[in-house]
């Protein structure tokens, strides 16, 4: 009578096949580390650039509100808005012909480029105009 193979794995296999798997995750296991730690920078940059517009569209309610340029300049200036942010630049302009920007050296101070910047670089800009 002939020996009977049972079915299954005998251990040396099942210690083998354990050795490679834990060899092929260690070898993977840093590259891993990486994509879970970076994971959420993007929603911490998209929050950033939320709070950014969020800011943005303060100024601009107030502008609405009533239309006083000198006013929302000096918030600005002030940093009266709430929020963690740079101003990169807040003052009156003109066009000439050419509708190349400009600094106001006629003292219309009818046109306000506001540009804003958070703590990951971007930046959002908005003009302000009055009649």
């Amino acid at each position: 009578m002939k020996p009977r193979r049972s079915s299954g794995f005998t251990l040396l296999e099942l210690v083998a096949t354990l050795v490679v798997a834990t060899v092929l995750l260690g070898m993977c296991l840093p590259h891993l580390h990486g994509i879970f730690t970076h994971s959420a920078d993007p929603v911490h940059r998209l929050e950033k650039t939320f709070k950014l517009q969020t800011v943005l569209e303060n100024v601009v309610n107030d502008f609405e509100s009533d239309e006083d340029l000198a006013r929302v300049k000096s918030a600005i200036d002030a940093h009266t808005y709430p929020g963690d942010y740079t101003v990169v630049f807040n003052d009156y302009i003109a066009f000439d012909a050419a509708n190349t920007e400009q600094a106001d050296t006629g003292g219309q101070n009818r046109l306000l480029k506001v540009t804003l910047r958070n703590p990951s670089g971007e930046e959002l800009t908005r003009l302000f105009a009055v009649d």
